[in-house]
């Protein structure tokens, strides 16, 4: 752990705390000032009618192209948010080279061979985590059980509207805006700056990996797809933990992403069957094998770098 915490070339410029603590508020309005970025973004496309403005905002669908404009607003709110802010907050106030968020950024076969052979069963695994999670039961928590349904109600059929591809060339787009964009800035916030600060802090990479992961998960504000979306969090924290490499940590963000673009296009244009509304958990033992073949890559991974001197 010493060696990894001694090995990031990142020093918070006044106490670790500190610098958590005004990153993490940054963060925050970050994503406030990244949506109103995004929107100043589309008005050439919706004009200077409020009534415009107010159709897209209740339901994209109803204005023309409306769905070429949520992707063009969507991809400037993730560059703003998650690339460009927190790497001004390590500029201009850590003073620092940006490239300082990653102890290292050389690679090796296996760093691109980890990442391919770990996410395809983990894949299996966190299917399994989103039914049992969209499956819960969240009546006990009263009016906020009822938002919280009735918002992911929404984000679904948001995301429906988002992902419908008519061609090779909306798929090549739409990987852009959900597998290219967030891969490379999620990780540069979450896992990049917020993990290595609680770190500092914590002094425990585990800690430091499912904290961070936990406030990835939750600023998503999807509470019946909290603990899969955390999972990736964990998975991705250690793969950067364990190699020192915040890009192998993006490569298999984008591997997720990408693959799931892949599933839905395939589904859209008849290539395989879509089962999306008749889901079924999958048996136990395909399921533990999937388990196993995570937990076999990442001991594996683990110890090479460990031998190296590397993994926390």
């Amino acid at each position: 752990m010493t060696k990894y915490l001694d090995r990031l070339p990142l020093q918070p410029r006044l106490s670790s705390s500190s610098s958590l603590f005004i990153y993490f508020v940054v963060l925050l309005l970050g994503f406030f000032f990244g949506q109103f970025v995004g929107t100043l973004a589309i008005v050439p496309f919706l004009g200077a009618d409020l009534e415009a403005f107010t159709s897209f905002a209740e339901d994209p669908s109803s204005v023309p192209n409306g769905q070429k404009i949520s992707w063009l607003m969507q991809s400037i709110y993730t560059v703003v948010s998650y690339i460009l802010i927190p790497l001004a907050f390590v500029k201009y106030y850590e003073h620092q080279r940006t490239r300082d968020i990653s102890p290292s950024w050389k690679g090796s076969p296996i760093d691109v061979v980890i990442p391919l052979a770990i996410i395809f069963p983990f894949l299996v695994v966190n299917a399994q985590l989103i039914q049992w999670n969209q499956g819960m039961d969240l009546s006990f928590l009263g009016s906020l059980g009822e938002w919280a349904v009735k918002t992911e109600q929404q984000m679904k059929e948001q995301t429906e509207f988002m992902t419908q591809m008519d061609g090779i060339g909306d798929m090549i787009l739409l990987s852009i805006m959900i597998a290219v964009l967030p891969a490379i800035g999620e990780e540069i916030a979450f896992r990049g700056l917020l993990q290595n600060y609680i770190h500092r802090v914590s002094g425990n990479a585990h800690v430091a990996v499912w904290v961070a992961a936990a406030v990835f998960s939750a600023i998503h504000l999807q509470f019946l797809g909290f603990f899969p979306r955390m999972a990736l969090g964990v998975l991705f924290g250690y793969l950067f933990v364990w190699s020192g490499k915040l890009w192998v940590a993006m490569l298999a963000h984008f591997l997720n992403n990408f693959i799931t673009v892949l599933l839905v296009y395939s589904q859209q244009q008849g290539m395989m069957e879509d089962t999306s509304e008749t889901p079924e958990l999958l048996p136990l033992a395909p399921t533990l094998v999937a388990v196993l073949a995570v937990a076999g890559v990442g001991y594996f991974y683990y110890n090479y770098y460990k031998q190296r001197g590397v993994a926390a």
